[in-house]
């Protein structure tokens, strides 16, 4: 289902992404994935089967009419235009993000923190390694 979920998310990716100019807001690099700040991916789809009161533990997708799916999808979509743009990151310090946080739940505060940690140089070795330079203040 996981995949299903990405292609309808692409345009919130996209806009997303070009806020940002689409560049990773910590090294101002483009190879980026687009981080989910406000409320994790797998959050924003229980919440949509949720809202139309779906627990695919229950009733296998399988199950779902096409009706179903869209609507399914279009509150995916709807939801993460709600809770705000994603931000761009690079891909290795986008793993190295949920390392450290988990993928589920994430908050600004913890990206805060995490941005506070790198400032620091708590991850110089990481940056050294992957070739990359911190570009924000």
């Amino acid at each position: 289902m996981e995949r299903r979920y990405n292609c309808i998310i692409e345009p919130w990716k996209y806009d997303s992404s070009n806020f940002y100019n689409n560049k990773c807001v910590l090294t101002s690099r483009y190879e980026t994935v687009i981080h989910h700040l406000h409320k994790s991916f797998k959050s924003v789809v229980e919440e949509s089967l949720n809202y139309y009161n779906i627990d695919l533990k229950y009733i296998p997708i399988s199950n779902l009419s096409k009706d179903e799916l869209y609507s399914i999808e279009a509150m995916a979509l709807k939801l993460h235009y709600d809770y705000g743009f994603g931000i761009p990151l690079h891909k290795e310090i986008h793993k190295l993000f949920h390392k450290l946080y988990s993928n589920k739940n994430n908050t600004p505060k913890q990206f805060e923190e995490f941005k506070t940690r790198l400032r620091l140089g708590e991850f110089n070795d990481f940056l050294k390694e992957n070739k990359l330079t911190l570009t924000f203040c």
